[in-house]
């Protein structure tokens, strides 16, 4: 719940971690009221709170809103492949219909991911994406926006 209003049966992921966070859309923020920075994950100074309501309670976290930076995960081999190593940031370019090129896509390399894109539900639909579609990853030279 924010100060304009709330959302039901949101989604509880893991893994667990030293600090509480929420990912939202920046459509979700307006209904919330909550102007949350588009940051990577993790990256919780200054950044709005929420009440989290469940059914044996709520807490309001005094921080921790964030829109995720759209992000890549990878395999340390497949980065390799790839020619970009962990922090860089690539464009990605989408197909179909609604094609265009998200800039500013945050590389994260770990032996335990496999290779897979996060974007929002804004970013999806803007694009038409959907599950399981290719994407075509390019390498680029610039700013890091991951702080």
């Amino acid at each position: 719940r924010g100060p304009k209003g709330e959302f039901e049966n949101v989604r509880i992921l893991g893994p667990l971690r030293k600090e509480s966070q929420v990912e939202i859309s920046l459509a979700d923020g307006f209904r919330l009221g909550v102007k949350a920075p588009i940051r990577e994950s993790g990256k919780l100074n200054n950044t709005p709170g929420l009440e989290l309501i469940g059914p044996k309670g709520s807490i309001t976290l005094p921080c921790g809103t964030i829109v995720a930076l759209r992000h890549v995960h990878m395999t340390p081999e497949q980065a390799a492949k790839m020619g970009v190593k962990d922090k860089d940031i690539v464009e990605v370019e989408t197909c179909g219909e609604r094609r265009c090129i998200l800039g500013n896509v945050l590389v994260r390399v770990s032996d335990k991911f496999s290779l897979e894109m996060h974007v929002d539900l804004d970013e999806a639909n803007a694009c038409a994406l959907k599950n399981n579609d290719f994407v075509i990853l390019r390498k680029i030279k610039g700013p890091d926006y991951s702080s």
